[in-house]
């Protein structure tokens, strides 16, 4: 499998996710591997074992609880009738309840970068993925490019090419979307444009 996504097809993608479910998907390594191995192309159970060297018994279970966590999703390739496993959205953010309010967390984000299909965590203000982006594809200029004029754009000093300012910049584009889709307090956005994409691009498989 092949997809290479662009940046507008997923600036409206956002899920926000309690803190419980950054502290299940950063405890574990291996739940990182999987989600930023579903961030390059949607996969089903076997394939992610054979990718990642783990039983099937293990990433299932695994897949269960980041389903269950809001993570992932899964959908049936229609052409294959197999059941291949996405990411619900290209950009998390984490909520916490305080004195009944809603409050999105300036140090938590979940990014999933275009191009190259990079997974940026950013948990307790550390990235526990790498400590930058790790830029080193063929689309590096066009990743760079696509931030820079998002920056400009939304008015954001873009500085540095690492992943703070990467994070930054998704960051304040999501909470734009946030804003102008709330009209009550929910705990999610619907990213109903993100799995009409992946099925589209499913279907093409």
């Amino acid at each position: 499998m092949n997809i290479t996504l662009e940046i507008t097809n997923y600036i409206n993608a956002i899920a926000v996710l309690p803190q419980q479910s950054f502290l299940t998907l950063s405890s574990s390594i291996e739940r990182i591997s999987i989600l930023s191995t579903l961030a390059k192309n949607p996969l089903t159970l076997t394939e992610l074992s054979e990718n990642l060297g783990i039983s099937k018994s293990s990433v299932y279970r695994h897949l269960k609880r980041l389903q269950s966590c809001g993570w992932i999703t899964q959908l049936k390739d229609k052409s294959t009738k197999k059941i291949v496993y996405v990411p619900t959205a290209l950009i998390y953010l984490c909520y916490v309840i305080d004195d009944n309010k809603l409050i999105i967390q300036d140090d938590t984000i979940c990014v999933i970068v275009p191009h190259c299909r990079v997974l940026l965590l950013k948990f307790q203000n550390k990235l526990v993925k790498s400590d930058k982006c790790p830029y080193d594809c063929d689309k590096r200029n066009d990743c760079l490019r696509d931030l820079r004029k998002l920056a400009k754009k939304l008015g954001i000093d873009y500085p540095l090419d690492d992943a703070d300012s990467i994070i930054s910049i998704y960051k304040t584009v999501a909470l734009k979307e946030l804003m102008q889709q709330l009209a009550s307090p929910l705990l999610t956005i619907p990213v109903s444009r993100a799995r009409l994409l992946y099925r589209e691009l499913l279907t093409t498989i």
